[in-house]
Parts: structure tokens; sequence; C-alpha cells
């Protein structure tokens, strides 16, 4: 529905469930602003791993500009928390101006870009991970049982060949500080 110069609309789907507000007419500061209950990126993954395998690269500097907040981020049907998302359009490509994603016990924080041109792009990706508990973030994902009532910060600061659907392990450059307090570690193996 338009109102004024804006197209407002609903969007319900197993996908995501909220609302959106679109320019009706595009320029560089133009954002699409999303607000949803909640979002599953679980198939939004499935989707880059098929954007990934295209000839043709996408360009950042062809997506338009985003405002997006959802109560509910969910992977797998794992209640991630609440995300706060805003990406603004640059001459080259796209910046990640704040990524927030906060949860009971540990909140994520980051902001980075996505620039190039032709087929050369470049993805870099800075921020936090606060924890009160991080075994008890470890236990959420299956990863560990062994860290208990630990708190910990850990910083970050990535750079990959590519979009962000290119990332990987062995292609990141880049460091990750950790820095824990008083917790309990309750399993070591000898000789580490």
């Amino acid at each position: 529905q338009r109102e004024g110069d804006f197209w407002r609309g609903g969007l319900v789907s197993a996908l995501a469930r909220g609302s959106l507000q679109m320019p009706t007419r595009w320029t560089r500061q133009a954002r699409l602003d999303i607000t949803l209950d909640h979002l599953d990126i679980a198939p939004l993954l499935q989707l880059s791993s098929i954007v990934k395998n295209e000839e043709m690269p996408l360009d950042p500097a062809e997506l338009p500009g985003l405002n997006l907040r959802s109560k509910q981020l969910l992977w797998h049907g794992q209640d991630l928390g609440a995300l706060q998302l805003t990406l603004g359009l640059v001459r080259n490509g796209l910046n990640l101006d704040s990524l927030e994603l906060h949860a009971p016990g540990w909140v994520l924080r980051a902001n980075g870009n996505w620039r190039g041109s032709g087929q050369t792009f470049v993805t870099a990706l800075a921020g936090s991970l606060t924890s009160e508990d991080f075994g008890a973030l470890l236990q959420r994902f299956d990863v560990t049982s062994a860290v208990k009532k630990t708190p910990v910060t850990i910083k970050f600061e990535w750079q990959w060949d590519g979009g962000p659907q290119d990332f990987q392990l062995q292609k990141l450059t880049g460091w990750l500080d950790l820095f824990g307090g008083e917790g309990r570690l309750l399993s070591v193996e000898p000789g580490l």
C-alpha cells in the first residue's frame, strides 16, 4: 500500500513475519526499513550457497541500504536473540554500519564493509561478543559443557576475499582476542 513517499506492506511466512517500508523512489540514501517479530536465517544461509555458486558475483553497490529489526533471530529453531542491523551504501560497496544481537546472557556487536568492483570484492568485519557465562553460551550451541560460569569478552577483526557469502576459515585474515574472567574448566587433557 502506498503512503506518501513509501510503500508499506506486511510479511507473513515461515521465514519472517513483520512489516516493511520501501521508498517509492530509490536514492543512494534511501533504505529499506524492515521490522519483524521473527527472522529465520537458516533458509537465508542456504540461499547464500546458491548465490555463491552463481557465475556473476553480487555487486554490493547495487544492493539497497537497510534498517532491519527483529525481536527474534532464529537459526534451526534456536532463538539467537533480538537483532538490529543497519546497512548503508558507499561509493564502491556496502557498509555494515552496525549489527547488534542481544540475547539473555550475551551480546554481539559488529560493523564492517563489503567493497570492490567487477569480479574483485573484499569483506571486513570487526566486533565483540560479551557473555556473562561463556560455558552456558557454548552449551546452548552444543559445543562443549566443560566451561562453567566464566564471563568472557571476545574481540575480533577479520577480512576475507569475496562477499559475506564467500566466508571460509582458511581464507580468513585478522585476529581474535579472548578475555576470560573467573570460572571453571571442568576437563583438561594432560599435556595441554
